[in-house]
């Protein structure tokens, strides 16, 4: 049977995120969602080049199976892929080519930016007040 897959996430910064995947009939009205799975998602750095990414979803066999191969067989050989080749550059070293699929991400890496940046800058005055 062929289906709609509909994504909403939310990003709370620094690292917390929430991604809901829903399912329902091909061209039905969103409110009609049959399926929907809500997995957070949080990362912690362990150390350079280290981080824990701790997920979770649905309490129940499918869901957990469903959740391990996902995450198992496509995102954490990307993450570990794009960590390898980046080499410990940043994002921005890279001078990355981007594209209108990248645009949240973007104003997250932006987002993150700042908060560095306003985080580093209340040291200082603290600091040195």
């Amino acid at each position: 049977e062929s289906v709609d897959q509909l994504l909403e996430l939310r990003w709370d910064p620094p690292s917390s995120m929430m991604l809901r995947i829903s399912w329902l009939a091909t061209g039905a009205d969103p409110r009609e969602i049959r399926l929907s799975m809500p997995t957070p998602h949080i990362v912690t750095p362990e150390g350079p080049g280290r981080s824990h990414y701790f997920w979770s979803c649905e309490p129940d066999e499918a869901s957990e199976r469903f959740a391990r191969a996902v995450f198992g067989g496509e995102d954490r050989p990307m993450i570990e892929a794009v960590q390898q080749r980046m080499a410990g550059r940043t994002f921005w070293e890279l001078n990355p080519l981007v594209i209108e699929g990248d645009r949240a991400a973007v104003r997250a890496r932006r987002r993150l930016q700042k908060l560095r940046r306003s985080e580093q800058d209340s040291s200082i005055s603290k600091a040195s007040g």
